[in-house]
């Protein structure tokens, strides 16, 4: 199964980009993937609703602070089940990641 790309990657930014960059990047993406300058392109279609999502969270303070806190819980319990399932196996897990604050 194919992961996921993050709205990060989506947009082809850092995750410590500021919202200008954001937004730059933003519109260079919707400009070329718009169905409006590429009519019957369905992947453009498709990436131009990825890209339009990716902003709508990356914009917003408030989703971008959920979307990063979601993301951070989720790489934990990857790592956790990662740990759990080298123990089952017998093998010397992998230390736990850093902890960090999602708070400003």
């Amino acid at each position: 199964m194919a992961r996921k790309q993050s709205h990060y990657e989506v947009l082809g930014v850092a995750e410590d980009a500021g919202a200008d960059e954001i937004k730059k990047q933003f519109r260079a993406l919707a400009r070329r993937t718009h169905p409006d300058v590429n009519p019957g392109d369905e992947a453009a279609a498709r990436l131009f609703t990825a890209v339009t999502e990716a902003y709508r969270i990356l914009s917003d303070p408030d989703l971008r602070r959920g979307y990063d806190a979601e993301r951070a819980l989720a790489a934990r319990a990857a790592a956790q089940a990662q740990r759990a399932a080298q123990a089952a196996r017998g093998a010397a897990p992998p230390p736990p990641p850093p902890t960090t604050s999602t708070t400003p």
